[in-house]
């Protein structure tokens, strides 16, 4: 069952983007995330392919994205770089979704929302 991102405010272009999030099985308790493989996708349009993707970031390929903070639990943290994030567009819709496939091949998605993020005032980065 995939949940909503809790926020009180849009988030920011340029800054990073947290999300922290549990894995379950329906109502059968937490997914082991022991050999899984985690992506998260940011798309303008449910139906551009993920190659079109304006983020799309997975565990295998880019490990420093996720933090696995206990498998066995399903508590994991994704880490969208500020530097992606500058890469999107003010005042658009994105939809986001967080999936995992377990290590014997199980879909579960995790997050599912569209997100709009707000310009920066400071553009200074260092």
């Amino acid at each position: 069952m995939a949940v909503k991102i809790t926020r009180d405010e849009n988030p920011i272009l340029g800054d990073d983007f947290y999300l922290v999030c549990q894995a379950k099985r329906n109502k059968k308790g937490p997914l082991d995330l022991t050999g899984a493989k985690i992506y998260v996708t940011f798309k303008t349009a449910l139906t551009d392919v993920d190659g079109s993707a304006a983020i799309q970031k997975n565990s295998t390929t880019n490990p420093t994205y996720f933090n696995i903070i206990d498998a066995v639990a399903g508590k994991f943290e994704v880490i969208v770089s500020g530097t992606d994030t500058d890469g999107l567009t003010a005042d658009t819709d994105y939809y986001v979704d967080v999936q995992v496939i377990t290590s014997s091949g199980a879909l579960v998605t995790v997050v599912y929302d569209v997100v709009r993020f707000d310009m920066q005032v400071t553009q200074a980065t260092t």
